[in-house]
C-alpha cells in the first residue's frame, strides 16, 4: 500500500498524461514507443527547468560573476557525468530490445525516422550542461 506522499512523488515522476502517451505509442507506434522519447522528452525537461532555476538562484547578484569560471569548472563536471550516466542507461535500454524481431514488418523509412529520434533523445539528454552554461554566462556577463 502506497503512502500518500509516495503516491504524491509518483504521479508527479510518472504522470498520468506521460502513463496513457506510453500505451498509446506502444499500442500505435511501438518504433516510437521503443525509443522512450516521451520519457526522454519530459524528464529531460524537468531537469533543465530546475538546474536553469538553480543557475538563476546561484548567481543572484552580479558581483559573483567571479564564480562561474568555478561553477562551469565543477557543476557542470557533475551535471555532465549524471547525463554520462543517464545516456548509458537509455542506450543500453534501447540494446535490450530488438524490434525487428517482435514486431517483424520493416520499411525504409522508418530507419530514416529512428535516426531523427534517437538523435533528438542524445541531444535532449545532453541538454541540461550545456543550457546550464549558456545561462551561467550569460547571468554573469550582467
Amino acid at each position: 500500500m502506497k503512502t500518500p506522499q509516495l503516491k504524491l512523488i509518483t504521479d508527479f515522476l510518472n504522470p498520468g498524461f506521460i502513463k496513457r502517451l506510453d500505451r498509446y505509442l506502444l499500442l500505435n507506434h511501438p518504433r516510437l514507443w521503443i525509443s522512450k522519447i516521451h520519457y526522454v522528452f519530459y524528464y529531460g525537461l524537468w531537469a533543465n527547468v530546475i538546474l536553469n532555476f538553480l543557475v538563476f538562484i546561484f548567481f543572484s547578484e552580479s558581483s559573483q560573476s567571479h564564480l562561474i569560471n568555478e561553477f562551469i569548472s565543477f557543476i557542470i563536471v557533475i551535471v555532465m557525468l549524471i547525463e554520462l550516466a543517464a545516456f548509458v542507461y537509455w542506450f543500453l535500454k534501447q540494446c535490450l530490445f530488438n524490434i525487428e524481431k517482435e514486431y517483424g514488418n520493416f520499411h525504409f523509412t522508418d530507419g530514416i525516422v529512428e535516426i531523427v529520434v534517437y538523435t533528438m533523445c542524445t541531444l535532449i539528454i545532453i541538454s541540461s550542461s550545456l543550457t546550464m552554461t549558456v545561462t551561467a554566462i550569460h547571468k554573469g556577463s550582467k
